[in-house]
């Protein structure tokens, strides 16, 4: 899941950026994963998000009980946090409670490898967005 990971701004803005999905594997985990997705929404709830929800909606569209009553084992949590302290929280809280599921953290990767030191865990795989190169001016210009 690379589509939260080519955001953009100063390190300033990008410091108060972090995305966290939570997920099933099909053929792996997926069947029964429902509860524990929905537990995930809840441990992101509690920790200051600036959003959170699934395809069921979202902190802007619906409370969270409804969002998590109409989670499917196909699911995709999210979340978005402002801090890299409540991220910290929240991946020692899923830590804690080992729900089964694949998360993925998208961030500053100082802060995001930072985070997953101090709560014990050791990242699986890492990608890296290297910006815009190459021949930028055939690129359309910029709002």
């Amino acid at each position: 899941m690379t589509h939260t990971l080519h955001r953009r701004g100063s390190i300033e803005e990008l410091q108060k950026d972090y995305v966290i999905l939570a997920m099933a594997a099909r053929g792996v985990n997926r069947e029964g994963a429902a509860p524990a997705l929905a537990r995930a929404l809840d441990i992101f709830a509690s920790h200051n998000p600036v959003n959170f929800g699934n395809v069921a909606g979202n902190a802007f569209t619906g409370e969270l009980a409804q969002i998590a009553a109409k989670t499917k084992d196909n699911t995709v949590s999210h979340a978005v946090f402002r801090s890299i302290d409540d991220v910290t929280e929240v991946l020692s809280e899923l830590k804690r409670e080992d729900l089964g599921l694949s998360i993925v953290v998208s961030g500053l990767f100082d802060q995001v490898s930072k985070a997953c030191c101090n709560t014990g865990l050791k990242p699986h795989t890492v990608n890296i967005s290297l910006g815009l190169f190459g021949k930028t001016e055939k690129l359309p210009e910029e709002p």
